[in-house]
């Protein structure tokens, strides 16, 4: 499990290093390897039994398809928003494997409160994007709701684990959007992808047998 997750920070730099420096074939061929590698982890070292295992599976799956979508040269974002956005709700079942009952409300509130903020800052900028782009926030804060929830109602590694994945998760998609809809700026590739790989390693790392 240590190699394979050598194996994908080495990948990961890589990949941020050719994107920020703009060299497109090494960003192609480096992108989806830190995901393919985490989605390999996941499968070993997530016991078969687990309720969790194929939701997950499921999710890392389809990160990697999105990963694909969004480094196409022609325009793909729609489908990898819908992508992603699909991958979010597997994670929230997955998450949902922790849970007796539904975390409290108010966290789910304070996430759709900030969530409303950001595409209120977005919003000049959305134009047909605004209700797919709503949408998806909201699933997202969900996903994230989901993970303070087990953190909270059964404080362990693995459920920091994967609420500090989830939060990573929010972050890097908060700086896409930003960069998508409102213009690029410099170290957005490094903050993106920066924090969207160590999401999935940590989210695929709780509930794996070493936590």
């Amino acid at each position: 499990m240590q190699a394979i997750l050598a194996a994908a920070t080495i990948a990961a730099v890589l990949a941020i290093l050719s994107a920020e420096m703009g060299w497109a074939r090494v960003h192609y061929a480096t992108k989806p390897v830190p995901t393919l590698l985490i989605l390999a982890l996941a499968a070993i070292a997530v016991p078969e039994g687990s309720p969790a295992r194929v939701p997950l599976l499921i999710a890392l799956t389809l990160c990697l398809i999105g990963d694909i979508l969004l480094m196409l040269p022609h325009d793909s974002f729609r489908a990898g928003l819908a992508t992603f956005l699909l991958a979010h709700l597997a994670f929230i079942t997955a998450l949902a494997t922790r849970l007796d009952a539904l975390p409290p409300p108010s966290g789910l509130l304070v996430l759709l409160a900030l969530a409303g903020l950001l595409i209120l800052a977005l919003w000049g900028g959305l134009g047909h994007y605004a209700l797919p782009v709503a949408i998806y926030t909201a699933v997202l804060a969900t996903m994230v709701w989901m993970a303070w929830g087990g953190m909270v109602s059964f404080s362990s590694p693995p459920t920091r684990l994967a609420f500090g994945g989830a939060s990573l998760f929010l972050i890097s998609d908060a700086v896409l959007a930003v960069r998508r809809f409102r213009g690029r700026f410099p170290g957005g590739q490094v903050l993106t992808l920066g924090t969207y790989y160590p999401a999935l390693a940590l989210i695929a790392l709780s509930f794996s047998t070493a936590t």
